[in-house]
């Protein structure tokens, strides 16, 4: 069957109401009053046909107002010819109805019809922006719910859907607390906002229909009808998901890397060089260590961070602080050899100079090493004792003695005593012989690792190799190398870079991730700060150093920056940093920052495309009649969009309405904001103003404008133009007087 329109059955009602007048009027004709008799009940009649000519101007405008008349008229004229009245004066009783049904037709259909079409411009433009507000939630990626007072959902986004697993009708008018892991806690939140008026990133966490648990800090404020009254909450849930991933990884990347540093064999100290008056190096000072020197050494930081190193060894060796100091004046790095008889150990350093009349050196404890060199050399004389393998190499490659330690040697090297060494041993055993310099190298033998020396026989052509068991070191080094890729895959899983940043001297170790967001191979950007710089966009690396140097400072507890990097290919890619210091000095300046890096480009698209969207909606607001603005406590215009064409934008910001119009007009705009302001309350007002000659009908709506605290800071306020509604409403009304 097919459904009747709306219009439709308004048609067919109105016919139905002008037959049955036009029949009322018809009896007042046939059945004219008897002389003498009142013609008040005839008049009545006559009047009821003013009904469905007025129903048909509100319903369908002046057409409908025409087509009614025309219709009433007519049949009317057909009335007064086959049924004419009684005397000369009912005739022209019965014309002037006739005309009074055209005026009243003509008028109300003219003065209906522009309300009604100001009316659906209106419905339009509310139903446009009722789309349009309705685009920008569901173009949120964030969950967005509206709560009534009995805590039951209203309304959700897509977000929504797709956080929950549910569709929208299936969550319209469930209770809003069954979608959390805690619905307690997530009553009392909503509960929270209807006590304070809003809630600040409330943690909680969406229960998925699928199983998956989304962590999200939920940010929520009461919302009002046009009259002030409390309808609901309005709640935004932010998806901290790879927020806390990244948190997460970030403690775990640290751990993993805290615990690799400290495993590490090398100390680091960072000294500042004093000199005497003739310019010699006499003493330096100690200004920062890392734990892998309190290991190799001893000393603690806490007891010699600020001292020199004769306050703390009074006998140091001079050539110590001599080669130290030479690498100070010249800037040029040296590796060496050297005993501490204070410590009784033998280092092996590598100093270099990070600026001016500084060095820092990273050193090893090799007393181990040196101690079973000369221990090889003692037992090199009596070889058959010795408990590492030792053997001796004639000229033409011929083993011509090797101890009984060297079984397992011999046997990976399928060779025995009077054979031959394999060809790249003997290479390097002649390379040896020809640089007349002692060299080591290393041999897997099965599941056991020996690290041999070579050392020609002086006043001979043969060749004498010394050996011992490095199995445990070489499985300590393992671990280490397999603790780090385990981190490696950590950061990758994660889509995490790593990078940790030494400040005294601006070294900054990278993961192979961090390189690869980039576009970079590792090894292929600068490794010193602040010579990275050069990598981040211009409009950004200020602001990025600066936050940088305010945790260098200690003034932040973390270290959090967005910026565009520039890729091997020339392009820029938005990235977030975050990081945080840990070790700082005394004085608690940053020593060493360890940080991630990701990409955030897609995030950055996305919020691009909120901001285009945004201007359209500026481009909507200026084709209507709509004022929008803010204003601060004192009532001061802060930001205005679509102003009066009296003025300018530049013209009324930090201006109050006393300063921009006559103060009979100012004192009622002003009166209605206050009002705002003092009751923390929203109101919807008509206010008439003055511009020039020109007086102008505002439909004004009015919110408090509330910090992060909920503290009232101004109002937020729209205002429409509703100057010619007002006077289509005068009109009418002024007809309905003259009727």
């Amino acid at each position: 069957m097919k459904t009747i329109t709306s219009n439709q059955k308004r048609i067919i009602t109105l016919a139905i109401l002008i037959m049955v007048m036009l029949v009322f009027h018809l009896y007042s004709h046939i059945w004219p009053a008897a002389p003498g008799q009142s013609n008040f009940m005839k008049h009545v009649l006559a009047d009821l046909c003013y009904i469905p000519i007025i129903i048909a101007a509100i319903w369908f405008g002046l057409r409908g107002a025409v087509i009614s008349t025309t219709i009433i008229v007519t049949i009317s004229l057909i009335f007064i010819l086959l049924f004419p009245a009684w005397s000369p004066a009912e005739v022209r009783s019965d014309y002037i109805e006739i005309i009074f049904f055209c005026l009243v037709g003509g008028v109300s259909g003219i003065a209906l019809d522009r309300d009604r079409r100001l009316h659906l411009i209106l419905e339009e433009t509310e139903r446009q922006a009722a789309a349009y507000n309705r685009n920008l939630i569901e173009v949120g990626l964030d969950p967005l719910v509206t709560i009534g007072p009995d805590g039951k959902i209203t309304d959700v986004n897509k977000a929504t859907e797709t956080a929950t697993g549910f569709s929208r009708e299936e969550l319209i008018g469930t209770d809003f607390s069954d979608y959390f892991t805690e619905p307690l806690k997530a009553r009392e939140g909503y509960q929270q906002v209807f006590r304070d008026g809003l809630v600040r990133d409330y943690p909680l966490e969406i229960k998925c229909s699928d199983g998956r648990i989304t962590p999200v800090l939920y940010n929520a404020s009461l919302f009002r009808n046009e009259n002030g009254a409390i309808i609901g909450i309005f709640a935004a849930a932010r998806d901290i998901t790879e927020r806390r991933n990244a948190e997460r990884a970030l403690r775990l990347s640290e751990g993993r890397f805290r615990t690799l540093f400290e495993q590490m064999l090398n100390g680091f100290a960072l000294h500042e060089m004093i000199f005497d008056n003739d310019g010699k190096p006499v003493d330096y000072r100690f200004l920062e260590i890392n734990s892998g020197f309190e290991k190799l050494t001893g000393l603690k930081g806490r007891d010699i961070i600020g001292k020199t190193v004769r306050e703390i060894i009074p006998n140091i060796e001079h050539f110590w602080i001599e080669r130290y100091g030479l690498v100070a004046q010249t800037g040029e790095p040296i590796q060496f050899e050297g005993f501490n008889e204070h410590l009784g150990k033998y280092y092996e350093a590598r100093a270099f100079r990070p600026e001016s009349g500084k060095f820092a050196v990273i050193f090893d404890d090799v007393t181990e090493r040196t101690k079973a060199q000369k221990e090889i050399e003692d037992l090199a004389r009596f070889p058959k004792e010795n408990p590492g393998p030792v053997l001796r190499i004639s000229s033409d490659n011929m083993i011509l003695y090797a101890n009984p330690a060297c079984g397992p040697v011999l046997k990976a090297w399928q060779s025995r005593q009077g054979g031959k060494l394999p060809n790249y041993v003997f290479e390097i055993v002649m390379e040896a012989r020809a640089s007349d310099q002692n060299q080591n190298f290393e041999v897997v033998c099965g599941d056991k690792t020996y690290w041999f020396l070579i050392n020609r026989v002086s006043g001979d052509q043969s060749t004498s190799m010394y050996g011992i068991d490095v199995t445990r070191r070489k499985k300590a080094e393992e671990a280490l190398r397999e603790s780090q890729r385990r981190l490696e895959s950590a950061l990758k899983g994660g889509d995490l870079g790593l990078w940790d940043l030494f400040v005294p001297t601006g070294e900054t170790i990278r993961s192979p991730r961090y390189f690869e967001i980039l576009g970079y191979e590792p090894g292929e950007m600068d490794t010193v700060y602040p010579n990275t710089l050069h990598h981040i966009h211009p409009d950004d690396g200020p602001k990025a150093a600066q936050i940088l140097a305010d945790h260098i400072e200690g003034k932040t507890e973390f270290y959090e920056a967005e910026f565009r990097a520039r890729t091997k290919l020339g392009e820029w890619k938005w990235v977030v940093v975050r990081g945080q210091a840990v070790d700082r000095n005394k004085q608690g300046k940053a020593l060493r920052i360890v940080g991630t890096l990701a990409d955030i480009t897609k995030r950055k698209i996305a919020e691009e495309a909120l901001r285009l969207s945004e201007e359209r909606f500026k481009v909507a607001l200026k084709t209507a009649d709509i004022v929008a603005f803010n204003t601060d406590q004192e009532l001061r215009y802060t930001w205005m969009y679509n102003p009066h064409q009296e003025f300018n934008v530049d013209e009324v910001i930090g201006k109050r309405d006393d300063e921009l119009m006559p103060p009979e007009s100012a004192e009622k705009m002003m009166r209605a904001k206050r009002k705002v302001i003092e009751t923390g309350l929203g109101i919807r007002e008509e206010i008439e103003i003055v511009y020039g000659f020109e007086r102008i009908v505002y439909d004004l709506v009015a919110e408090p404008l509330r910090n992060e605290a909920g503290e009232i800071i101004g109002i937020t306020a729209a205002s429409f133009d509703i100057t010619e509604r007002k006077k289509l409403e005068q009109t009418v009304w002024r007809v309905n007087e003259l009727l």
